[in-house]
């Protein structure tokens, strides 16, 4: 496994959360009410951010995966079996 140095990973980390912004910059509030709702504040923004990385790094899940994951869990009409 290689070792990445601190600044390596902190583009890393930038790019990713540019990647992040660009996506949530196209929310589309039909499909994704509640984070489009979320991310008006700062805190939401940060909240689904925070969620996407570390759903990204962690999971190995899509950045579009992340959010419908998000929207989900936000959801008080989604069905959970």
């Amino acid at each position: 496994m290689k070792n990445y140095s601190t600044e390596q990973r902190q583009a890393f980390l930038l790019e990713l959360k540019q990647m992040i912004s660009n996506y949530l910059q196209m929310c589309d509030g039909e499909s994704h009410p509640y984070v489009c709702k979320l991310i008006e504040t700062p805190e939401g923004y940060e909240a689904i951010e925070e969620f996407c990385v570390r759903m990204f790094i962690l999971h190995q899940t899509s950045i579009g995966d992340a959010i419908n994951i998000k929207e989900r869990t936000l959801n008080p009409n989604y069905i959970k079996d």
